[in-house]
């Protein structure tokens, strides 16, 4: 959501916006488990991008994102975003 939210405050439309999260857990000290990385794939349809623009708006909306908040607190997060075909479905 925040990548669509990102999107959108750049006047860029997205009828269609995927993203994908690995989430790596790790046993911690005590014997729990904590997440400690997330890896996060994102793939946007958008009209006359490039896709320097939509990485760059991509790290605007993990910066913003409570979720990436939460990980970055005891882990990683990492994210690389993709433009998919035009709008013809390729």
């Amino acid at each position: 959501m925040s990548l669509a939210g990102e999107l959108a405050n750049a006047g860029q439309q997205a009828p269609r916006v995927d993203v994908t999260a690995a989430v790596t857990l790790d046993e911690v000290e005590g014997g729990s488990h904590r997440i400690v990385a997330s890896k996060l794939l994102a793939r946007a349809r958008v009209q006359d991008m490039e896709a320097a623009e939509l990485e760059r708006i991509a790290r605007l909306a993990d910066e913003g994102c409570p979720f990436s908040a939460l990980i970055k607190a005891s882990g990683r997060v990492t994210i690389k975003a993709e433009l998919e075909g035009g709008s013809d479905g390729d």
